[in-house]
């Protein structure tokens, strides 16, 4: 993992080990200072402090340092769905967008539960127990996040979440099928969509934009990560797609423009009133990734997105560069 996901979960996984009374001083200063980017020497030494002190068993409860990260637009980006499938998409979003050699990849989806399966997109270079154990428990953890009631993790059968024993534990030394989980939940009652953005939407429409062009604005900057197709837009208008094209074509507006303006827009206001890395903001904004960001940006607004930030924000060092 590069750029701001990688200090990101560092940040989650040394909470987690603070919690659990495991974490050492050196460690947290060299991930305080290392700016965007984590080298995976200290990466590997993390995930290694902790097992050291606190076995093995203590990797899957690192997730919990989530909660304490739930009011920064990326925590917030991941826990803002509507049902815990979405949660799962939106950090297939991010595994991509970081072009991460592991992966989730989504089984099968159901109410109360989900298969998952957690691979290697690189050759001879499959996840280990470690970071099954690691990536689960910040899965469990960001479902818990979004609302989900008594997560529970399953690999292959085995129970590992909340907690899991030493029998388990031997279980999973010997078996080959760790990368196989079921997640459970018992209700989704509390899982509430968030607009991640109501303020942004105000950003994306010039004041001469017709009304219904300013509301399919508005719909795309509520969720650019998995954002509206134009029959959801149009279904949420209660007009057909085909209707809202030759409304918005007569009007001189198309879906993609809209699209384009929805996303440039609200990249540049984290920008200037965040203090979100410039990787994170792409991400936020619904970019395959950080490279297709700077360029898009810099097409539509003039800037790059570091140039711009540097120029217009006010504030004194909102964010990292």
């Amino acid at each position: 993992m590069t750029e701001f996901a990688s200090v990101a979960m560092m940040k989650v996984i040394t909470r987690g080990m603070t919690e659990l009374g495991i974490v050492s001083e050196a460690t947290g200063q060299a991930i305080e200072h290392s700016g965007s980017i984590v080298d995976i020497s200290i990466k590997r030494a993390l995930i290694n402090r902790a097992i050291e002190l606190g076995g093995v068993r203590c990797l899957i409860k690192l997730g919990q340092g989530v909660h304490y990260f739930v009011d920064e637009p990326s925590y917030q980006a991941l826990i803002s769905s509507s049902n815990p499938y979405k949660v799962l998409m939106r950090w297939q979003k991010l595994e991509r967008y970081i072009h991460s050699s592991h992966r989730i990849n989504i089984v099968e989806c159901g109410h109360n539960f989900a298969k998952l399966h957690h691979t290697s997109n690189v050759k001879n270079h499959s996840p280990s127990l470690a970071e099954h154990l690691v990536v689960a428990g910040v899965l469990a953890a960001l479902l818990e996040a979004a609302g989900a009631k008594n997560v529970s993790v399953l690999f292959n059968s085995l129970p590992v979440y909340p907690n899991f024993d030493e029998s388990t534990l031997s279980a999973l030394a010997f078996n080959d099928a760790s990368s196989k989980w079921v997640f459970r939940w018992d209700s989704v009652n509390s899982l509430v969509q968030r607009n991640l953005d109501d303020k942004s939407a105000s950003f994306v429409f010039s004041p001469d934009w017709p009304d219904f062009a300013k509301q399919v604005g508005r719909i795309l900057a509520s969720d650019l990560i998995l954002p509206a197709t134009l029959d959801d837009v149009a279904r949420k208008l209660a007009t057909s797609s085909r209707s809202l094209q030759r409304k918005l074509l007569a009007s001189g507006f198309n879906y993609s423009g809209i699209f384009n303006k929805a996303r440039s827009s609200v990249a540049a206001k984290h920008l200037l009133d965040s203090s979100a890395s410039i990787a994170e903001v792409g991400y936020l904004a619904g970019y395959s990734d950080q490279a297709h960001f700077t360029r898009d940006f810099k097409m539509r607004v003039g800037l790059t997105p570091a140039l711009y930030r540097k120029n217009f924000c006010i504030e004194e060092d909102k964010g990292e560069l």
